[in-house]
Parts: C-alpha cells; sequence; structure tokens
C-alpha cells in the first residue's frame, strides 16, 4: 500500500491531531501525505518505519486473538507469587491489564522489550537489563512473562540497592582516605545503601541522582582507586 493509504486507513480509527502525535509531524505534513504530494525523503521513511512497527502488533493482536479463539486461555499460574527485581516491577506497571486477551497481548510486547530489535525498547530494555549475564537475562525474562500471565506480582529488594549515579553512568564513590569521586564501574568504594532517605540525608546535593538498581553482579575489586576525585577535577 502507499503512504496515503496507509495514512487514510489509520484515520479510520484516530483522529488526525493523535496521528501527528504518534508520528512525530506537522498537520502540514500529514496533509502533504494524505494527498499523495511529495515529502522530504527522511520523514517518509521515519512514518513508514512507525506505520510498518504498528502493523506488526496490530498482526501480533490478531494472532493471539485467533489462538485464544481456538485454544481457549492458558492456565493462569498457580504458582506462589513471581518475584520481579525494582526496574522490572516499574516496566510491568506501565502495562495494561484485565481480561484473557491482554495478558496475551502482554507477553508479546515482553518478548518484543527482550528479543526485538526496534529503537523505541532499547531504554526500557537497558534499564531492566543492565549488567546481567545471558544466564540472567533469560531467567529475567521468563519472570516478566510468568508476572504478566498471572497479572500479579511481589518486587524483591533484596539483590537491590540505592546508589548516586549521574546520567553518564558514572557511580558516586568514597574512599578509604574520605574523599569522594566517581567511577564508570560499580566497584567497592561505590557508594550503595538500602535507605533511599539516609542516603539523602548524606548527600543531599546529589538527591536528582539517586536511584534504585539491581546488584545483579559483583562490585570490581580494585586494589587501588579507580575513576577520579572531585579534588583532582579542580584544579
Amino acid at each position: 500500500m502507499e503512504l496515503k493509504d496507509l495514512l487514510k486507513e489509520q484515520l479510520k480509527t484516530k483522529t488526525k491531531l493523535k496521528l501527528m502525535e504518534e508520528l512525530e509531524i506537522s498537520y502540514r505534513t500529514l496533509q502533504r501525505a494524505i494527498e499523495g504530494e511529495t515529502i522530504r525523503k527522511d520523514i517518509y521513511d521515519r512514518i513508514m518505519g512507525k506505520l510498518n512497527e504498528k502493523a506488526k502488533l496490530k498482526s501480533l493482536d490478531d494472532y493471539i486473538e485467533e489462538k485464544v479463539k481456538e485454544e481457549g486461555y492458558i492456565n493462569k499460574l498457580k504458582e506462589e507469587l513471581v518475584k520481579v527485581t525494582p526496574m522490572e516491577d516499574e516496566y510491568l506497571k506501565k502495562l495494561s491489564f484485565g481480561d484473557e486477551f491482554r495478558s496475551m497481548r502482554n507477553v508479546g510486547l515482553i518478548n518484543i522489550l527482550y528479543y526485538g530489535k526496534y529503537d523505541s525498547v532499547m531504554e526500557d530494555r537497558y534499564k531492566i537489563t543492565e549488567g546481567m549475564d545471558r544466564e540472567q537475562y533469560g531467567q529475567s525474562f521468563v519472570r516478566m512473562c510468568k508476572a504478566v500471565l498471572a497479572q500479579k506480582w511481589e518486587v524483591d529488594y533484596t539483590n537491590s540497592s540505592y546508589v548516586v549515579k549521574l546520567p553518564s553512568g558514572h557511580y558516586l564513590c568514597k574512599y578509604d582516605d574520605g574523599t569522594i569521586g566517581w567511577s564508570i564501574e560499580f566497584n567497592r568504594f561505590s557508594v550503595k545503601c538500602n535507605s533511599k532517605t539516609e542516603l539523602l540525608k548524606q548527600y543531599p546535593e546529589y538527591s536528582q541522582y539517586i536511584v534504585m538498581e539491581s546488584m545483579t553482579k559483583e562490585p570490581v575489586y580494585i586494589s587501588k582507586e579507580r575513576g577520579f576525585k572531585i579534588i583532582d577535577r579542580v584544579r
């Protein structure tokens, strides 16, 4: 189908304003595309990419609905509550739950999150699986699928701590001599605490950078201080 036909198909179920927001284009660009006029190639490619992604998700919905009708819904898990990490819980809360169809669709979304190649899922995937090895990655995927099928779960904070982490990925460190600095690796000097309140009291100036992080790996052991101290950068 041509671009104008794809857009007209979308407009059967949504407004132009909604479509403009989803495709991140102006009203004028949308009108030109609907009328079959020429638009910039980069914009054309971006629109087609987004529409193709939507088509794949729609195909997934159709497939799941067909399976539900043919075979019936997979029995909900009767096991004890699935335990998920804080970051997994954060993503699960974004999903829409309700009937059996939504649960099956959520399994498809989890599959795309972990194994899809779409740019739109990369940020969430990184937040959830940062620091995981291949085995932990697979275990995380299984946990998420079980959670959406059961539609209930509980958060396990056992292997998680609050840390001070910059957007660049640097961790706040407190060295043996009492000075503080930053390291790109989480190591034995890195500041961590089970209480966010306590960490806020110690480092109020870094309040906006205090985040919960899963401790999926042992801290990197270093015999010497690695990274840099703030005093080194003052000069």
